[in-house]
């Protein structure tokens, strides 16, 4: 006699063979049940191969907007202080946005010191950098695009905070390691109007200025600051 709850294999064998229908409806309900997890892991892989190619795609954008759109501000700047076109700094500039500054220029003529093209053309990058980040990100939706001018004024003040930090760190390392490079005298120009009032406050420390530190570190806080108000 059979105990309960223990499965005979001869009545399975007789079970099997007297019923092949009920036999092919498990193996059926097992090769569904199969290919249903096999098919939500495709999905799965497939959805993560997607954010890793949105995520590659976003720094890319990230980088190129941030590079031509610090390049233009940097072009506005040296037209504040009128360098000479012929300046290392400022050909360089020239040389990448001008593509975009000349059309705008024609509308846009300078006048005096006010570079109005390549403000505009700074502006125009940080649009489209805004615009294509809400397309590709999952996390912002169409109730988000009203946001659109206050995150792209948001972006041109991040990327003038970055232009800040890396003219005045350029101008630390040059002045330790190579104070007379050439592109010094420049580095100089470019960040003694923002390095000027602190200098004022914060005097020489053993003939070492911190000025510049200062600086960065409150540039750094300016930024996290900003981070928390990122829409």
């Amino acid at each position: 006699m059979r105990r309960a709850g223990v499965r005979s294999p001869v009545l399975g064998s007789y079970n099997r063979a007297h019923n092949p229908g009920k036999g092919r409806v498990v193996a059926a309900l097992s090769i569904r049940g199969s290919a249903g997890r096999t098919s939500l892991r495709q999905i799965a892989a497939a959805e993560n191969t997607m954010l890793f190619l949105l995520e590659i795609f976003h720094l890319l954008l990230s980088t190129v907007a941030g590079l031509l759109g610090s390049a233009l501000l940097l072009r506005a700047y040296l037209g504040w202080l009128r360098l000479s076109r012929t300046n290392p700094v400022a050909a360089f500039c020239v040389a990448l946005t001008d593509w975009m500054v000349a059309p705008i220029r024609r509308a846009l003529p300078s006048r005096g010191r006010f570079d109005a093209a390549s403000l505009t053309a700074a502006l125009a990058v940080a649009l489209v950098f805004e615009f294509l980040t809400g397309l590709v990100q999952s996390d912002r939706g169409l109730w988000h695009w009203y946001l659109l001018v206050p995150s792209v004024l948001l972006v041109l003040v991040h990327w003038v905070l970055y232009l800040v930090t890396l003219l005045v760190l350029a101008n630390v390392v040059l002045s330790l390691v190579n104070p007379h490079a050439p592109l010094a005298p420049t580095i100089d120009i470019l960040t003694r109007p923002v390095l000027a009032p602190l200098r004022r406050i914060i005097p020489p420390i053993g003939g070492f200025d911190l000025s510049p530190w200062v600086l960065i570190v409150a540039v750094q806080i300016l930024l996290l600051a900003l981070d928390q108000f990122s829409f």
